[in-house]
């Protein structure tokens, strides 16, 4: 049982980081790479009524869960061998992460399609009223989910810490992100608000995801985690 619990959940967290990785494929099928992220209302109106913005979303939300759980096995794994409560701290701020990462998708990914929507239907005295509402709910997504990958990324950091003494590569790359990440932030290298340095911090992020794609596997085939 032991066996197959942690190989489940070890493929949870590599096919929740795959559907992460390659989200944004839709979208670019659509608009190209030049065309995200939107430069105008009427791009962020078109963009947000494609059944590419729409596939997009909605593998984060498969993904978020997957994700989650992912983790939390390894959480699981390691608390065999640690006490600490850093480790169990990482695990409240990694899921902390993800929810706020979840607010974004939702307002990104389900209100601005809806707005979008009434927005070309409705007459251009209202088109008026809207467009401060569409400003306050891109900020709000975009904040949101920027934060929400700080905390990943900072969270992966510590979970290094504790990783490195059963995967020693994966483990020193796990801290390496979480000491860019802070370094990143606290310079403005990185934005917590994701459209301010939307390709250079979604980038970095996509690293994020790939590390635990690659975890994933790892943990799947290691004996040290399935014996």
């Amino acid at each position: 049982m032991k066996n197959s619990t942690t190989k489940f959940g070890a493929i949870a967290l590599s096919l929740g980081a795959f559907l992460n990785m390659v989200r944004m494929i839709p979208i670019y099928m659509e608009v190209g790479f030049d065309g995200y992220p939107p430069k105008s209302l009427s791009e962020t109106v078109n963009i947000a009524q494609g059944i590419g913005y729409y596939i997009s979303h909605t593998m984060v939300y498969f993904a978020a869960p997957l994700f989650i759980l992912g983790f939390y096995t390894i959480y699981k794994e390691l608390k065999k061998k640690y006490s600490s409560a850093f480790l169990t701290l990482t695990l409240i701020v990694f899921v902390i992460g993800q929810i706020f990462y979840m607010i974004g998708v939702v307002l990104h990914g389900l209100v601005l399609p809806e707005m979008a929507h009434e927005y070309v239907n409705a007459t251009v005295a209202y088109q008026e009223t809207m467009i401060p509402l569409f400003e306050t709910i891109h900020y709000m997504a975009t904040s949101y989910g920027g934060l929400g990958f700080a905390l990943c990324l900072v969270s992966t950091g510590v979970l290094g810490i504790f990783l490195r003494h059963k995967f020693k590569v994966l483990g020193y790359i796990a801290i390496a992100l979480g000491a860019i990440a802070l370094l990143g932030y606290s310079t403005g290298f990185l934005a917590i608000l994701l459209f301010k340095s939307f390709q250079l911090t979604a980038g970095f992020i996509t690293v994020l995801f790939v590390f635990y794609f690659v975890m994933g596997i790892a943990m799947y085939r290691s004996h040290e985690f399935n014996d």
